[in-house]
């Protein structure tokens, strides 16, 4: 776990090309600014740390999400209660409606990178300003 704490105290600098949004550069600064290429083994060392948040793994949610509510299933259970064996049979059933539907044109990563890429700018401007807070935002 060393490496997920020392990870933590460094800031991480992606380079990104404005027309396509591919990354061209990936590095770490130190507290110092000094700045480092992330190499082969280090990135691989970062992207085996454990994350619920990746893109295509939202996205996958939010499809299985629109299918429960188009059928009018509420799902209360945790999905950390589900078993590797029911995780499995999901997948199975959902992945082939998934790769039929317009929904799977958002998993290609050009349109990935195009996301990440507008997203990042518009979080970048919103850093300077405070957080809304969850009781002044409105539900339609």
């Amino acid at each position: 776990m060393a490496e997920v704490d020392e990870a933590s105290k460094e800031l991480f600098v992606f380079t990104m090309s404005a027309k396509t949004g591919q990354i061209v550069k990936f590095e770490s600064v130190n507290g110092a600014g000094a700045r480092h290429e992330i190499s082969e083994d280090e990135w691989r060392k970062l992207a085996k740390q454990k994350t619920e948040a990746t893109l295509e793994k939202l996205l996958e949610e939010a499809f299985e999400a629109g299918i429960a509510c188009a059928l009018g299933s509420e799902d209360d259970s945790d999905e950390e209660d589900e078993t590797a064996e029911h995780a499995d049979l999901r997948q199975l059933l959902l992945k082939p409606l998934f790769e039929q539907s317009a929904a799977a044109r958002l998993m290609r990563r050009t349109v990935l990178r195009q996301a990440i890429l507008q997203s990042l700018i518009q979080l970048a401007g919103k850093a300077r300003a405070p957080e809304p807070s969850a009781r002044s935002v409105r539900r339609h």
